[in-house]
């Protein structure tokens, strides 16, 4: 019985943590309207959530952040194909991905990225 009202409560902070945390991401998911879907998740959603998970320490929650050499993601030149390879294989102090997010998570935090540079004009 402990345990079901231990994993119960768990359940409950983890509900209530992440509805606090939820930001106004207005554009993104009304870009994201405009992706194909993976999996039941809108792409941009799926690449948004990757980001905030795994990229935002170093590039920031707008991609400007710019800690350790991190590139300012508006700025980039770089197109879809350069940036999943960089995600995937990793560059100078940027690690490497491909044993952490699927094909598709990388896929979709690229997608992100650039909806990033979108956003800024």
């Amino acid at each position: 019985m402990a345990h079901i009202k231990k994993a119960v409560a768990i359940v409950c902070f983890t509900a209530l943590f992440t509805t606090a945390c939820d930001q106004d991401n207005t554009a993104v998911d009304q870009a994201a309207q405009k992706q194909p879907r993976v999996s039941g998740y809108d792409t941009l959603k799926m690449g948004r959530e990757t980001f905030e998970e795994k990229c935002v320490v170093c590039h920031g929650t707008d991609g400007r952040l710019g800690i350790g050499g991190a590139k300012v993601l508006p700025d980039t030149k770089l197109g879809i194909d350069e940036i999943k390879q960089q995600v995937t294989n990793g560059k100078k102090a940027m690690p490497s991905f491909k044993q952490v997010l699927t094909d598709v998570e990388i896929d979709a935090v690229a997608r992100y990225a650039l909806s990033l540079k979108r956003d800024s004009k």
